[in-house]
């Protein structure tokens, strides 16, 4: 079988290395779904990011775990989730006017050691057996402004770390390695759970959060 292409025949060899686009064949790259990770800079990031998710969101099974404990009131996990969601509202206007006009690297820096932070207070309030909600709901409102920031600022950081070309491949790549995160999170903090102390399992949850702060340096 042949294929014509500007005046040029091609073997069917020669065939299976092309795509067609309106009618005329292409040069075919069978990595083109995986071009972004032709990048370093994008590599290391989505595995930092990764590991931020899925540690941010075992966490949050962690502590709604705990302050369950605590309460034995079921409206109480609605309050967890509210208490990291709400920074999201109010500050949307002031997080993406920060993201545009301060060092990108720098605010996800910021955010991250926000969360270290908020998550070795968690895990003290832990080991001391708190029985009072009100301040893990504090440390959890204060998780939620990190996230809240460096949310917008990842998304601007992206189109800096891959060429132009492999920038749709990139924003691919990101919301699946988002999803994937939100489904592996919850399932590692559920699991780690099981047969041990809530107090004691925090520090599991959250430290993957931890690790990549400093390969944004």
């Amino acid at each position: 079988m042949l294929v014509a292409q500007r005046g040029r025949f091609f073997g069917q060899s020669d065939a299976e290395n092309y795509e067609t686009i309106e009618g005329m064949p292409v040069p075919h790259d069978p990595h083109q779904g995986a071009a972004a990770f032709a990048s370093r800079d994008f590599r290391i990031y989505q595995l930092g990011r990764l590991l931020v998710i899925i540690g941010a969101e075992a966490q949050a099974v962690a502590v709604a775990w705990q302050v369950y404990a605590i309460t034995h009131r079921a409206i109480d996990l609605g309050y967890t989730g509210l208490a990291l969601f709400l920074p999201g509202i109010l500050f949307l206007v002031i997080s993406g006017h920060t993201a545009d006009r301060y060092d990108r690297r720098n605010v996800i820096l910021v955010c991250y050691t926000l969360q270290c932070l908020c998550t070795a207070i968690l895990f003290y309030l832990s080991w001391i057996g708190t029985q009072h909600v009100a301040g893990l709901f504090t440390v959890l409102f204060l998780i939620g402004t990190g996230r809240a920031f460096s949310g917008p600022a990842s998304s601007a950081l992206l189109p800096h770390l891959v060429p132009k070309d492999d920038f749709v491949n990139a924003v691919t790549w990101g919301a699946s390695i988002f999803q994937m995160a939100n489904f592996v999170g919850p399932a590692l903090g559920a699991r780690s759970l099981i047969g041990c102390r809530v107090r004691s399992a925090c520090i599991l949850q959250a430290a993957p959060s931890c690790m990549p702060s400093r390969w944004l340096r």
